[in-house]
């Protein structure tokens, strides 16, 4: 569903996905650019703990009237949260019994590369934001701990632990 009135109105648009594909997943905006879209379509085949699942990406510059079938962004894992920050650099996270990892594509869609993982067990990822182009945050799974907060200042190619202090 979209919207180009700030949610006066909504109309319905067509995701992709074709019943090869599987359904529309995660979806994602770019910062900065409205009607730049990525869909990852997932085909929720129950595999071992997610470790051998087929995602297929989608990306569309015209706010969905058209889509160009971009390279998959990986093979395992269940998808959780996909960003792209308007520079044409993008990320899904996905959680598995493999590990929960944070991929990127930082050459529009072409091809990806895992940027860490944690040790798996589907422990989670949350707020995977971009405030401009360079900074952005997610909140992830590590080997020994719940989560973390972690942040980028290139555009996600480095991404770093920030302190955070603990309740009580």
């Amino acid at each position: 569903w979209m919207s180009t009135d700030a949610g006066s109105q909504w109309a319905s648009s067509p995701v992709p996905c074709t019943p090869e594909d599987g359904g529309a997943a995660v979806a994602s905006i770019a910062f900065g650019h409205p009607h730049a879209w990525l869909v990852d379509c997932f085909d929720n085949e129950q595999s071992m703990q997610e470790q051998d699942t087929q995602h297929h990406l989608y990306g569309s510059v015209d706010a969905g009237a058209r889509w160009v079938r971009l390279a998959d962004p990986t093979k395992s894992g269940e998808p959780e949260l996909l960003a792209d920050n308007g520079s044409g650099h993008a990320f899904l996270t996905t959680e598995s019994g493999l590990g929960d990892e944070l991929v990127a594509t930082f050459d529009g869609g072409l091809q990806w590369s895992s940027l860490f993982a944690s040790g798996g067990s589907f422990s989670g990822w949350a707020d995977l934001e971009f405030v401009d182009a360079s900074t952005g945050y997610v909140i992830g799974p590590t080997h020994y701990a719940p989560e973390h907060l972690y942040r980028t200042d290139d555009g996600g190619r480095t991404w770093r632990i920030l302190p955070v202090a603990s309740p009580g």
